[in-house]
């Protein structure tokens, strides 16, 4: 068909990290979460399976990721502040 983007697994990423790095400002605090969320599965950062040390090693990387973007305790949509 004519017009037709191709959808590639680059495009994907790049949109995904669009999201995930763009100012709290521009998108809501769930869309970035949920982009960063799968762009840590796309590089192996975590999985769905949990290994010995429980969820515990799952949140100690997500809070060291939320740390590093400058994201710990902030307010959420619904006004709460996110603990990590």
């Amino acid at each position: 068909m004519a017009g037709r983007r191709k959808i590639t697994e680059e495009a994907v990423i790049r949109e995904l990290g669009y999201i995930a790095f763009a100012d709290l400002e521009t998108v809501k605090a769930a869309e970035k979460m949920k982009a960063l969320e799968l762009l840590g599965r796309y590089l192996g950062m975590w999985s769905d399976k949990t290994p010995n040390g429980g969820a515990d090693g799952e949140q100690s990387k997500l809070g060291e990721l939320l740390r590093l973007l400058g994201m710990s305790g902030e307010k959420t949509d619904a006004g709460a502040v996110a603990e990590v």
